[in-house]
């Protein structure tokens, strides 16, 4: 999959904070298709993926995955599609 579908497939299942299972378990897919990546999972919801190229420094993203718990009106067709009626725009 590629990010943008990537991004409408997450866009279209919100969860809100610590209930993020199904953004997770997507999420871990798709990094572990890209190989070459240590994955720890401290937690049920969330993960960190580490990529180390050599012996240098580490570069560290962050990303959060729960949605706010809005009312989505946008009509895009990648609109909220699992009930939670969650989303980032409105």
């Amino acid at each position: 999959m590629n990010a943008v579908e990537l991004r409408h497939k997450l866009h279209g299942m919100p969860e809100i904070a610590l209930e993020e299972f199904e953004t997770t378990e997507l999420l871990l897919a798709e990094v572990e298709k890209l190989g070459c990546m240590k994955i720890y999972r401290p937690y049920e919801t969330g993960f960190l993926a580490e990529y180390k190229v050599n012996d240098g420094g580490y570069l560290l993203y962050r990303a959060d995955m729960d949605a706010l718990s809005i009312r989505e009106q946008t009509g895009w067709e990648f609109a909220s599609d699992n009930g939670k009626n969650a989303c980032l725009w409105t």
